[in-house]
């Protein structure tokens, strides 16, 4: 059985190090960012390397997601039932 490579080898510290920084930055940082911060660590890695990587390991990135307006719930005007005395004048939707 062959040994591996120094390719090989390299590349399985560099996808500790990668799953390492992304568990670290929150799974937010993209290539760009993670190589950044990898060669802060001492890493050399290419962009191309890390997506490469990346993708062998099922990493993605957190996507932030629009803010969507809900309804406003709480209403100014509340709806108010009154009883009334005389049944015959009620519209059928007050009662």
């Amino acid at each position: 059985m062959r040994q591996p490579s120094q390719r090989e080898q390299h590349d399985e510290h560099l996808k500790v190090a990668i799953n390492a920084a992304h568990v670290q930055t929150r799974e937010t940082y993209g290539p760009l960012r993670l190589q950044t911060e990898l060669t802060s660590q001492g890493f050399k890695a290419g962009r191309d390397q890390i997506v490469r990587l990346r993708r062998e390991l099922g990493l993605l990135c957190k996507h932030k997601r629009k803010f969507k307006a809900t309804t406003n719930s709480i209403f100014e005007l509340r709806i108010r039932f009154f009883s009334t005395i005389h049944q015959k004048n009620v519209f059928p939707y007050f009662q």
